[in-house]
């Protein structure tokens, strides 16, 4: 009885043998190796997941980008109704013969039954009208805002194919552009703005690159000059530039997509010297602003310098766009050695003349007026001074009421930003976004660049930084 439950020696041996036989070493190597495959398969799928969730979250930016941008084109241009970039190919049939299905982000609003214009490739524009409305869940809509939609539209005036190869099942391209703007003077075609409003969705994009570059090809520019009177009565025109920061004492000359962004920008700060000359612009198309861009005083242009997307053309760009076939098939061969002499003589393209040039009418007079920190100002403080702590690139920012003295009501925030230039595209948006939730009285808000800008003696004595990294 002593012995129950004991083993027997040779049982404990064969024990002993069993622990440690090569067949339970080798189950172990088994599952290590099957363990180390689970542990791998879930690590790469956790990096799979954050970078969906980058991917969502910088996808979300560029959208946000875009939807700001698009908001202060409309504001400046109110009868435009939209814009509405076509990035995709519809797989869907329309269900009219002969209609077009067009899909694409909506910023702004639209409705059935609305003429619209359609901007392609060569300057192509033409006018359809709009049959049916779908949203992202292909539900019909009578009218929509802000959102993905697919359009069905009529063909208008879009001529028929003459070849096969004619973009036969391609009327409306990739990349084209719809808004009821329609083309006049200083504003030859919107599309150029309409791919500025998008351009952040589509970095890298070689497709979106070409089509931003014909667009820039087919465009004219608004271009800022100064008009002094000369000997013998003639005037002699001085084309404003620009600091380079990329070059010591460079200038990069500014040029605009139209008169609407260049008022804005006379708005936000956008001066100059008036000792050289009466302010006034000349409307120029895109060989002859090139022109100008190249010369030896010059780095090149500056496209929309005030934004809300800006967009920067060096020289070498200038010269390398001058030697490509869409470049010569527009102007001619000649037009990539025209000088400035021939650029404002109208000289140096074919069937085209100089556009007259204009100096805007008497400014608008505005009223600048500090908010007391209370009500929704208190919050939209309180968010400037969270921005500035959480973001490295600010330096100062400082923020006032501005309304044009014949429409009080016409109110808008304006912020003067202390940042690195090349910062702006990305620093301007996320402020306004981050503002929003706190603007209710006040709707707008536009932005000044503090290197660009050109301020009275006093003038933050007046309006004071609101934020700043440094002691004031």
């Amino acid at each position: 009885m002593a012995l129950f439950g004991k083993k027997k020696p040779a049982e404990a041996e064969n024990e002993q043998i069993n622990e440690t036989s090569p067949i339970n070493d080798e189950m172990k190597l088994i599952l290590e190796a099957r363990e180390e495959e689970r542990e791998e398969r879930e690590a790469k799928a956790r990096e799979r997941e954050a970078q969906q969730e980058e991917a969502r979250l910088a996808k979300q930016e560029a959208d946000n980008k875009a939807s700001e941008a698009a908001r202060v084109v409309l504001n400046d241009m109110p009868d435009d109704g939209f814009y509405l970039l076509a990035d995709e190919i519809s797989k869907f049939e329309p269900e009219e013969e002969g209609n077009i299905m067009v899909t694409g982000n909506l910023r702004g609003k639209i409705s059935c039954g609305d003429e619209i214009m359609v901007y392609q490739e060569g300057g192509r524009c033409n006018k359809v009208t709009v049959r049916s409305i779908k949203n992202d869940s292909r539900e019909k809509m009578e009218q929509a805002e802000d959102m993905r939609v697919e359009l069905e539209v009529t063909r208008g005036d879009i001529p028929e194919a003459d070849s096969p190869d004619g973009q036969a099942s391609r009327p409306i391209s990739r990349f084209a552009v719809l808004t009821k703007g329609e083309p006049k003077k200083g504003r030859k075609t919107p599309r150029l703005l309409g791919l500025m409003i998008e351009y952040s969705r589509f970095p890298g994009d070689k497709e979106f690159f070409g089509s931003m570059m014909d667009a820039v090809i087919n465009s004219e520019l608004v271009m800022p000059i100064q008009v002094m009177q000369g000997e013998g009565g003639k005037n002699k025109i001085n084309f404003v530039g620009l600091r380079n920061k990329e070059r010591d004492n460079g200038m990069l000359v500014p040029a605009f997509t139209d008169t609407d962004t260049f008022n804005r920008s006379l708005k936000q700060g956008f001066k100059v010297n008036d000792k050289a000359g009466k302010l006034g612009v000349l409307v120029l198309d895109f060989a002859r602003a090139c022109a100008i861009g190249r010369t030896d005083a010059n780095d090149g242009l500056v496209i929309n310098p005030f934004g809300p997307v800006t967009i920067t053309l060096p020289k070498a760009l200038l010269t390398d766009i001058t030697k490509s076939a869409a470049f010569k098939n527009t102007y001619g061969e000649k037009a990539a050695d025209m000088n400035i002499a021939q650029a404002l003589s109208g000289e140096g393209t074919p069937g085209s003349t100089l556009n007259v040039a204009s100096v805007p009418q008497e400014r608008r007079k505005f009223i600048i007026s500090q908010p007391k920190e209370e009500g929704e100002f208190k919050f939209i403080a309180g968010a400037i001074r969270h921005y500035g702590d959480t973001h490295a690139d600010i330096g100062k920012i400082a923020v006032f009421l501005s309304y044009p003295e014949d429409n009080p009501k016409d109110r808008n925030y304006v912020c003067i930003v202390d940042c690195p230039e090349d910062k702006i595209n990305d620093i301007f948006p996320d402020i306004a976004k981050t503002l929003k939730p706190y603007m209710k009285s006040v709707k707008g808000v536009q932005f000044q660049l503090f290197s660009r800008g050109r301020f009275a003696d006093g003038f933050f004595k007046q309006h004071p930084w609101i934020y700043s990294k440094l002691p004031q």
